[in-house]
């Protein structure tokens, strides 16, 4: 009877209860606390795997932009002089830019007037170059039949296709980076947390 009486004795029971309780919220809180633990862990590591990966790749176009010192640096740069040129001469940046070809160079990760200036030059040639291919080639490969000013017309819509092609290429490279850029967010994020936790 005493032990019926106790099992049934309102006081015994509540006790029982809250110790129930107090029970699963402990096991519920560390449960969920080790699992963040293991995630906050794994995180970390992928972080510090990402970082190394982004230090070696770093010391190789070091080394290698240290040896391709000398012809070929000299080569580049005169290519991008020749380019500023023809900029210049024909006026391409009053021409062709605006203040939305800056940002959309921007936006793609091409900051700077170099690569305003190899937009222009682009846009300014590629017309050019493929209406020339492209009347090379049909008159002397597929259509050599054909009259020349009927090739000519082919040709003439190759380079309208020129002409637009550097605008293409910009708004592709500009989405590819949009994307990279929401793909590599929640690491960013996670090296964030983790900077601030060690205090830098």
């Amino acid at each position: 009877m005493d032990l019926v009486s106790t099992l049934t004795d309102p006081k015994f029971l509540i006790a029982i209860f809250a110790a129930v309780s107090a029970a699963a919220v402990v096991f519920t809180l560390g449960s969920s606390f080790i699992g963040n633990r293991s995630q906050i862990k794994q995180r970390i590591k992928r972080v510090a795997l990402e970082r190394e990966k982004l230090r070696a790749e770093e010391m190789a176009r070091l080394r290698g932009g240290a040896k391709d010192e000398g012809p070929r640096s000299i080569r580049r740069v005169a290519g991008k002089e020749y380019m500023t040129k023809v900029v210049q001469r024909f006026d391409l940046q009053k021409a062709l830019a605006d203040d939305n070809t800056v940002d959309s160079l921007a936006r793609a990760g091409l900051r700077g007037q170099g690569p305003l200036t190899t937009f222009l030059f682009a846009r300014f040639v590629t017309p050019f170059g493929l209406f020339f291919i492209g009347l090379f080639y049909l008159q002397f490969t597929v259509f050599s039949q054909n009259p020349l000013w009927q090739n000519a017309i082919y040709a003439l819509f190759l380079g309208l296709v020129g002409a637009y092609l550097p605008n293409v290429l910009l708004k592709n490279r500009i989405i590819k980076r949009q994307l990279s850029i929401r793909r590599s967010w929640p690491d960013a994020l996670d090296l964030m947390l983790l900077c601030v936790e060690a205090g830098m």
